[in-house]
């Protein structure tokens, strides 16, 4: 899916094809749109961005993801279950990349799901694709000491 006219965001598995497929395959309940179930996770837009992630004082778990995006709906538990479990410690939210290009294109975004931590405005971890929760786990555990 085009995030604008120069611009086409794969996901992770560098197919759209794929990723078009997986999508049709999975029920588009809540639980795998790549939606938030978790209080604890926000949505961060390009107006938003600024203030919630860059100028915060707490770690920022960032997941870029789209609601095409098969390995996106993959992630999405994970992020959930961080948002959860680092509540008060950390802040976790969500981009959509069909939605906030201007971030895409900050970012450099070209594949999806694409999840950062940022500290202090700075991004110190990313991770494409699908990772396992302890690889999530450990970066934010890394940020927090």
């Amino acid at each position: 899916m085009p995030v604008n006219s120069n611009t086409a965001i794969r996901c992770s598995c560098r197919c759209l094809a794929l990723a078009a497929l997986t999508a049709a395959l999975i029920s588009c309940d809540q639980s795998t749109t790549g939606e938030t179930r978790s209080p604890n996770v926000q949505t961060f837009t390009d107006a938003t961005f600024q203030k919630e992630v860059l100028e915060n004082n707490e770690p920022v778990l960032v997941d870029f993801w789209a609601t095409w995006c098969g390995p996106c709906r993959v992630v999405a538990p994970t992020i959930d279950a961080l948002a959860d479990e680092y509540q008060g410690r950390i802040k976790v939210g969500k981009v959509d990349v069909d939605h906030n290009p201007t971030l895409s294109q900050q970012f450099h975004i070209t594949a999806i799901p694409l999840v950062v931590l940022i500290v202090k405005g700075k991004v110190v971890k990313a991770f494409v694709g699908v990772q396992d929760d302890a690889t999530y786990r450990h970066a934010v555990e890394a940020a927090l000491h």
